[in-house]
């Protein structure tokens, strides 16, 4: 018994040092409590054992009873285990995978009306993920007293703050000893960039609402050690950080339930809200998420179920791929962009035939708040083909291509996409027709390119004005001189490159009589003619 007693105690505590490490969620739908229980099974068949024959070597005739029951538990739950998880998956639950979360079919004709429209510059959010996080480090860089003791989060969430959309990222521990050094005054801030003009910069809290609770804290301020203890039987799923309209700093972690066989093809069912300051959390359906709460899918997630409904659209066992369609996503997981549409954050893709071919079929569009789907078919050039063709255009600089987003410009289907030198940093801005990727235009400015687009792609009517010259400034625009004006009585900027006439040089002053032609766009009148009375 003496020997018995003792080897389950050792057993017992080894057992919870293995929840402490693993913390899975105590719920049998669980992949991971599964692994849990057999780890547990192993602890104990090995001890038992061991204490078996120590006993049986040096004292007293032992019996295996215990090891043997041990040995039995763990054999059951792998065989049981693995039964379950055979169940659970793709082979025998395709259809379950495949309806696990709706994708909508939108009425044909409508893609382009559903894509972001672009009048201005003002309407391209041109900072991805990737270039946030260049101008993140550099935002970081000039807080010299934090950088031995903190990294930025590769994160970059968007979201919408008080009317305005950012790429918001936390601070972080850079590491196990620099969280003892600085545990008691936490995590000082996070990074913001305003996906529109490209401006970074790191708030720092105030100590009250500095970030004790955070994924790269050790101990009773790790964030999920710290949620397991009040949530012991939740299946956690992906998170990510965002704060709300007064500037609290929270992270938002999604619960998942498995639709398919025990554990499969598990869905988001909820949020858990953590204020990342006290710790504090709560609990929420999907139905009372605060509106605050930009992002309650993740990017993967989304894919992963995007990918579930096209590939099992006649099973497990198509191996022909009939009708198999796959994500941009899919091939390379740079492809997809994200953008506001009003309050909302909307995820873009492009959806193509499973072998991969240049050319999309049509693409997809999910809100990240409330997960809804939509699959718009239009075919067109697939993104990689876009990338090229601007990149074909500036060969001579050897920039990377940028994500690539889909927006409408003027009723067309058009990419948009930055071209970046080899520090991640960008140096144009290009627009390639889907339809017709051997239509692109490059420039150094979103305006210009936006106006140089239209050019390619639109037959705009010039219209003619004439008058007296009221007033003339001068600027250097994409390294080409630039006048702006404007005529007596006529409340209108218009813009005339040098390259337009060269006599403009001397001869566009106040008080000069013009005739001119020009195409409106926005608030100027772009000049294409002018001659001098």
């Amino acid at each position: 018994m003496i020997s018995i007693v003792i080897s389950t105690v050792i057993s017992a505590l080894l057992s919870g040092g293995l929840y402490y490490l693993a913390q899975p969620a105590l719920n049998f739908a669980s992949g991971g409590f599964w692994w849990f229980l057999f780890g547990v099974g192993v602890i104990f068949t090995i001890v038992e054992w061991l204490g078996f024959y120590i006993a049986d070597e040096c004292c007293y005739n032992a019996h295996p009873l215990p090891a043997i029951i041990a040995s039995g538990f763990t054999g059951l739950v792998a065989v049981v285990g693995v039964i379950l998880f055979l169940a659970s998956t793709e082979m025998f639950q395709a259809n379950d995978y495949r309806n696990a979360h709706e994708v909508k079919l939108a009425n044909e004709g409508v893609a382009v009306s559903a894509l972001p429209a672009v009048d201005t510059k003002d309407d391209i959010p041109v900072i991805d993920v990737y270039t946030a996080a260049k101008l993140g480090d550099r935002a970081m860089g000039v807080m010299e007293k934090y950088l031995s003791q903190y990294e930025v989060s590769n994160e970059y969430t968007l979201i919408e703050y008080n009317g305005e959309f950012f790429r918001i990222s936390p601070l972080e521990y850079g590491g196990f000893w620099k969280y003892n050094n600085s545990k008691a005054t936490g995590i000082p801030g996070y990074v913001m960039v305003n996906i529109y003009s490209g401006e970074a910069k790191l708030v720092e809290l105030p100590a009250e609402l500095a970030i004790r609770y955070a994924p790269s804290a050790f101990w009773g301020k790790d964030m999920f050690r710290h949620l397991r203890g009040q949530y012991g039987g939740t299946i956690f799923g992906d998170y990510h950080f965002e704060i709300d309209e007064t500037g609290t700093p929270y992270y938002i972690i999604s619960t998942m339930k498995p639709t398919a066989g025990v554990f499969g093809a598990s869905v988001v069912n909820g949020v858990i809200i953590m204020n990342a300051a006290t710790g504090e959390s709560q609990k929420f359906a999907l139905s009372n998420v605060p509106e605050w709460v930009d992002n309650v899918y993740s990017i993967g997630h989304l894919m992963e179920e995007i990918d579930w409904h096209f590939s099992y659209i006649h099973g497990a066992f198509n191996f022909s791929n009939k009708d198999v369609r796959r994500t941009s996503y899919y091939f390379d997981h740079s492809q997809y962009y994200m953008y506001p549409d009003g309050g909302d954050v909307i995820l873009y893709t492009g959806v193509t035939s499973a072998g991969n071919d240049e050319s999309n079929i049509g693409f997809i569009l999910a809100n990240m708040r409330t997960g809804e789907i939509t699959y718009y078919a239009a075919p067109g050039a697939e993104e990689s083909s876009a990338q090229a063709s601007a990149k074909g255009l500036v060969q001579q600089y050897g920039y990377s291509a940028g994500p690539v987003m889909l927006v409408n410009i003027d009723g067309i289907e058009s990419y948009f996409l930055t071209l970046k030198d080899n520090q991640g940093l960008v140096k144009r801005y290009a627009l390639v027709n889907k339809e017709d990727y051997n239509i692109v235009a490059v420039e150094e400015m979103v305006d210009k390119v936006v106006f140089s687009y239209r050019q390619k792609v639109t037959t705009l009517e010039a219209q003619g004005d004439a008058g007296v010259v009221e007033s003339v400034y001068e600027a250097v625009i994409n390294g080409n001189t630039t006048y702006i004006f404007k005529l007596v009585g006529i409340d209108t900027y218009y813009l005339s490159d040098i390259s337009v006439s060269y006599a403009q040089h001397s001869r566009l002053t106040a008080g000069t009589t013009v005739e001119l032609s020009y195409i409106e766009q926005s608030d100027v009148r772009i000049v294409e003619n002018i001659t001098f009375k």
